[in-house]
């Protein structure tokens, strides 16, 4: 199997993905390099992380694939990051002062920098015993066939966040939730109304 990287935006289940992975047998961990890859949303660009894994180059992936997350609950629990992880995402994308528009410009431009990298979509909603998803995976993971889903908690690494609507992304700000609203329908999610 060559090494196979996984990459998303910030708080798009990447430890839950990493989680799954690690069950099936598979040495790759979130936030830096194992033996068959590594999971990180930090690897959608190629630069040294000050308080978590290297570099993405660190070493060399035969596959990349790029994991998404319905939006509402992406932007939801964007709004936990620490300062320290926007200092580091500012680097990379110009970001609002407000959260919440910092939030959602995050959501759009950092999938945009994992669409460069990795071809490969699939939603992480998705990751259950059974899917076309689930089996894709395998397929891409080199994995045996009729290889199950482990049972891993989907809300492995959730943190307390207040809860957001359409209607809220639109009122902080139209167009940026217009920029939402077509990410979500790229990446398979019905486009919010309001």
């Amino acid at each position: 199997m060559a090494r196979t990287l996984i990459i998303s935006a910030p708080r798009s289940g990447t430890t839950f993905i990493a989680e799954v992975l690690q069950a099936v047998g598979l040495d790759i961990p979130h936030e830096c390099h194992g033996e068959d890859g590594a999971v990180g949303w930090e690897y959608a660009v190629d630069r040294e992380r000050t308080n978590w894994g290297g570099k993405r180059s660190d070493r060399p992936f035969g596959a990349a694939f790029h994991q998404t997350r319905e939006p509402l609950a992406t932007i939801t629990s964007l709004q936990t990051t620490w300062d320290c992880t926007w200092d580091w995402i500012g680097e990379s994308l110009p970001l609002p002062d407000d959260l919440l528009r910092r939030c959602m410009a995050t959501y759009v431009g950092w999938h945009r920098l994992c669409d460069g990298v990795a071809p490969q979509q699939y939603r992480v909603e998705d990751v259950r015993n059974g899917t076309k998803t689930w089996v894709r995976l395998c397929e891409w993971l080199g994995l045996p066939a009729g290889t199950r889903c482990p049972d891993v908690p989907a809300d492995t690494n959730t943190r307390e966040h207040s809860t957001l609507t359409w209607a809220d992304l639109a009122n902080a700000d139209w167009a940026l939730a217009g920029e939402v609203r077509l990410a979500a329908s790229h990446y398979g999610y019905a486009r919010g109304e309001g």
